[in-house]
């Protein structure tokens, strides 16, 4: 009898477990922002002479916008 407690208890555990898991790393989505500074970037690009190389562009879904 003691094993088919444990058991259930176990499964239990990792249900839970994963549930919160599931909970954070959704919500890190939520909360993660990326912040870009163009003309940083062309500094730092002009500074080692990159800038003919290297042309960075990025769109991104509706969804994102604010």
């Amino acid at each position: 009898m003691t094993t088919e407690l444990d058991l259930l208890i176990l499964t239990i555990y990792i249900i839970t477990v994963i549930y919160v898991l599931y909970q954070m790393i959704d919500s890190l989505e939520a909360k993660t922002t990326i912040a870009f500074d163009r003309a940083t970037v062309q500094q730092q690009l002009e500074e080692r002479e990159l800038q003919s190389l290297v042309d960075i562009k990025f769109s991104l879904a509706s969804r994102y916008d604010y």
